[in-house]
């Protein structure tokens, strides 16, 4: 082999191992991430007795998870969510997941949303949504009704994930 080829070939094997080490790196960072979300989410879960599987649900992708109790008041949200919105979990707590809703957000997807939630079944819907800075993004929103043991409608868990 002359030096030239040498050269490459001493170029090309660390690339491939870094290629592959940064992916383990990327999917150790996810499971990390999601094992913290799913923590915070069994506090809840042992808190209001809720009949769901969180691991399961936590397998579908998401950028960001909001929790809301049975009338849609926000009571917590990922760090995803700040990420992708840009409010604080303190300017969010306590209000309607509507705040992120603006002019461009339709009434026939604003209908879809609230005539499903009446629905006991997981579902998904595809909204425009707003930014802080006022910036528009499209959002498949994912949500989960949550029972409690006495089959009562406890909680919705929505895994939102940025799309345009």
């Amino acid at each position: 082999m002359d030096i030239e080829g040498s050269l490459k070939a001493d170029l090309i094997a660390p690339l491939h191992c870094w290629d592959i080490f940064s992916m383990h790196l990327t999917n150790l960072a996810i499971k990390g991430k999601t094992q913290v979300e799913l923590a915070n989410l069994q506090k809840y879960q042992h808190r209001y007795d809720w009949n769901i599987d969180l691991e399961k649900t936590l397998n579908a992708p998401y950028e960001a998870l909001v929790l809301t109790d049975s009338v849609v008041c926000i009571q917590w949200v990922s760090d995803g969510f700040t990420r992708m919105t840009g409010y604080s979990k303190k300017e969010v707590i306590g209000k309607s997941p509507k705040m992120l809703q603006g002019i461009n957000t339709t009434k026939l997807s604003r209908d879809r949303v609230r005539q499903k939630l009446f629905d006991p079944n997981p579902f998904t819907e595809e909204i425009v949504n707003y930014r802080k800075t006022g910036e528009e993004y499209i959002c498949r929103v994912e949500i989960h009704p949550i029972f409690n043991t006495s089959n009562h409608l406890s909680h919705y868990l929505a895994l939102e994930q940025e799309i345009k």
